[in-house]
């Protein structure tokens, strides 16, 4: 909703957006992108030639130890052998974090691979001798059992959960990191965090929240991909989600750069989208027009200062839907 000092000539806001996809980057996201473009929740793709910064978090199996040491800091894959810095290895140390790793390396839950050459620290937290390589740092913090394979990932076998942790567990059991057999018949809440590639259109709205997966198709509620939108966020995603008449809080957050257009509002696209997000107003609030769908508030008002005519600067009042 707008409100104009004076009657004249509309004529709408234009601006470039950064064409920066920092946030969850799409599969696209090659090895070309700048240093800070798959920061967050990198791709496959992102490979070795990446920049240092840009596969820091959630880093994939492809970030090899070529990569600099801030930049398997966390979540180090299985890769990140012990050629990498003392501190690469410094949360979640993969199995191949040898002796020869510096002592705070291996301080967290180290693996049984962690010999006595390592520092004093090393072993703090009795970790059981059937914790294997394959298992992630974090996964055998809390004595778990023997069962606990390679297959379920770090935080999912914290609380002495078992390997065989699956769809039957109960919601709270797979919430964090689940399992690739955390299937949609997992209760809502089992895959919101990091879902697993198997998490289907047919779990709950809340289930692909967060981290959504390349099936998370157009049959999820508007709010399942509201977070990290896979390319396969169509149009006939419920109206609030990722179409053209997206709401201004929607594509925020790295919204790929299929589905994210020209009538995406002016707050829509404006952290991570891609460079064919345009600026330019939500459609519900077109110039003079009172929608239901726009809200007055002083946390959301854009106050923005434009030449409407020859008489002069006009203050114009933006509202976000």
């Amino acid at each position: 909703m707008t409100h104009e000092e004076d009657d004249v000539p509309r004529t709408p806001l234009t601006s470039a957006v950064s064409a920066t996809c920092t946030i969850a980057v799409s599969a696209t996201c090659t090895s070309a992108v700048s240093a800070t473009t798959c920061t967050s929740a990198v791709s496959a793709t992102c490979t070795s030639a990446v920049s240092a910064t840009t596969c820091t978090s959630a880093v994939s199996a492809t970030c090899t130890s070529a990569v600099s040491a801030t930049t398997c800091t966390s979540a180090v894959s299985a890769t990140c052998t012990s050629a990498v810095s003392a501190t690469t290895c410094t949360s979640a140390v993969s199995a191949t974090c040898t002796s020869a790793v510096s002592a705070t390396t291996c301080t967290s839950a180290v693996s049984a691979t962690c010999t006595s050459a390592v520092s004093a620290t090393t072993c703090t937290s009795a970790v059981s001798a059937t914790c294997t390589s394959a298992v992630s740092a974090t996964t055998c913090t809390s004595a778990v059992s023997a069962t606990c394979t390679s297959a379920v990932s770090a935080t999912t076998c914290t609380s002495a959960v078992s390997a065989t942790c699956t769809s039957a567990v109960s919601a709270t059991t797979c919430t964090s990191a689940v399992s690739a057999t955390c299937t949609s018949a997992v209760s809502a809440t089992t895959c919101t965090s990091a879902v697993s590639a198997t998490c289907t259109s047919a779990v709950s709205a809340t289930t692909c929240t967060s981290a959504v997966s390349a099936t998370c198709t157009s049959a999820v509620s508007a709010t399942t991909c509201t977070s990290a939108v896979s390319a396969t966020c169509t149009s006939a995603v419920d109206a609030t989600t990722c179409t053209s008449a997206v709401s201004a809080t929607t594509c925020t957050s790295a919204v790929s750069a299929t589905t994210c257009t020209s009538a995406v509002s002016a707050t829509t696209c404006t952290s991570a989208v891609s460079a064919t997000c345009i600026t330019w107003f939500l459609q519900c609030c077109r110039w003079g027009e009172t929608k239901s769908c726009c809200k007055q508030s002083e946390t959301n008002k854009v106050k923005s200062k434009q030449p409407l005519s020859s008489k002069g600067n006009k203050h114009i009042f933006i509202y976000d839907c």
